[in-house]
């Protein structure tokens, strides 16, 4: 989807919020940094995710990050938690398996070890990592 901004205007805009369409942003800073950011909402709230500096990301590149994050809130996936998986790094419940895991190898016997397993389960199944699926299609907001 082709925007409102140029090359040319994203290098020489002045400090303020340019729109490029379709919720993505460049921002540049009094100093004169310059920031890429898509507003969408998740689950009610308004979120930003940063794509990048926009000396390092052009607007091309810029536009195609965002519309990857927005095929993944279409898909019901929070674009910001899939970068953060992607990147490496886990959730807490998948921690807490992995923890788990390593540490049933010294158990002794098996009833501690379901001891174990049933705890994390009772108090920290809530933070184990789970799909949200929408109950009504989820859409990057306009202003």
């Amino acid at each position: 989807m082709a925007g409102n901004l140029t090359a040319r205007k994203v290098e020489t805009a002045k400090a303020g919020k340019y729109s490029d369409g379709g919720n993505l942003y460049l921002i540049v800073g009094p100093t004169g940094a310059r920031k890429w950011i898509l507003r969408f909402t998740w689950r009610g709230r308004a979120k930003e995710m940063g794509l990048g500096s926009a000396v390092n990301v052009p607007l091309v590149d810029a536009r195609e990050k965002a519309a990857d994050a927005r095929r993944l809130i279409a898909r019901g996936l929070n674009p910001i938690d899939e970068r953060k998986r992607s990147d490496g790094v886990p959730t807490f419940g998948e921690m807490a398996d992995s923890v788990r895991g390593s540490l049933s190898a010294g158990f002794r016997n098996e009833k501690h070890k379901a001891q174990w397993k049933s705890t994390l389960e009772t108090y920290a199944a809530s933070l184990a990592p789970s799909r949200w699926t929408p109950s009504a299609p989820t859409t990057c907001w306009r202003r």
